[in-house]
């Protein structure tokens, strides 16, 4: 397996010293200090360290960014839990179980305690919006019935901040229920990462992949002449990866990482370096930065 690739943001917060730091990243460090001093902040203590915050955080996309909290009810500021988000798309973080009331434990059923109340896994399955298959799943990784409804409360509150104009409005609602579905699968100090656009990517790459592939067996995806470059222009597999390369693009304008990749020419890379993160975000332990020397 190639060694995956790691982000600059990663690179710096373990090498720089701590002025040239604070130099490059001015913007998340005034960001970081706003929150590190705010009144009744729940930062956690591996974030009071800058460099632990920048490696997790990664750079703000833009000055008009900060850090914005995704779990109803939840005032941490802590890895999974929040994200770089526009001043001027602040979300409310959604409450799954904000309908939710307690009824007597008069069935043969499982049962947890939620908030105090007694739930039935079938009624918790049904306001987190997954299947009870899915939420089994997460029980047999240890999550707690609490866990699983702060992660489902991040990943609503993801599908409602996010304008989703990479996605073909018929495919909307399918795509956003398998979403709740793979977000639960997701180590919560991932959550506020695995964004929809990122399982956009995870899902889409693919049908690039093998359209692309299939173009050069058919010896058209690089034709050298103007003849061959028509052929390509009219068949259905150049104009899906056209159709899907342009939703692509707009999806991965979230994540600086990959705006670097080329979808002609690096193609591979790129699908390689999403397999790797989604393979993190469910099993791996997330690198940790050193102390510069």
């Amino acid at each position: 397996m190639e060694e995956e690739v790691v982000a600059q943001h990663v690179v710096d917060a373990r090498g720089l010293s701590q002025k040239d730091l604070l130099t490059k990243y001015r913007l998340e460090a005034i960001e970081h200090r706003r929150i590190l001093f705010e009144r009744g902040s729940g930062m956690s203590a591996a974030w009071q360290n800058f460099r632990q915050f920048l490696a997790d955080m990664g750079p703000t996309p833009s000055a008009s960014h900060i850090i914005t909290r995704l779990a109803a009810g939840d005032l941490t500021y802590a890895p999974g839990k929040v994200t770089w988000m526009h001043r001027d798309r602040q979300p409310v973080p959604y409450d799954p179980l904000a309908n939710l009331s307690s009824r007597p434990q008069t069935s043969l059923g499982q049962w947890a305690t939620v908030r105090g109340k007694p739930v039935e896994y079938s009624d918790l399955a049904k306001h987190l919006g997954v299947p009870f298959e899915v939420m089994t799943v997460a029980l047999r990784n240890n999550a707690s019935a609490e866990e699983m409804v702060q992660q489902a409360s991040i990943a609503e509150t993801l599908v409602r901040s996010d304008p989703a104009h990479w996605l073909a409005p018929e495919r909307r609602e399918a795509f956003f229920k398998a979403y709740r579905m793979w977000h639960m699968q997701i180590q919560p100090r991932f959550a506020a990462a695995a964004t929809p656009a990122f399982l956009y990517l995870y899902s889409a790459l693919p049908t690039m992949v093998k359209a692309r592939d299939s173009l050069i067996e058919l010896e058209l995806w690089n034709p050298p002449t103007d003849k061959g470059k028509q052929e390509r222009g009219e068949h259905p597999l150049w104009r899906r990866f056209c159709d899907v390369m342009v939703r692509v693009e707009a999806a991965r304008t979230e994540f600086e990482i990959y705006k670097q990749y080329n979808l002609f020419t690096q193609i591979n890379e790129l699908w390689q370096r999403i397999q790797q993160t989604e393979v993190r975000f469910r099993t791996a332990p997330p690198a940790r930065p050193q102390q510069a020397a």
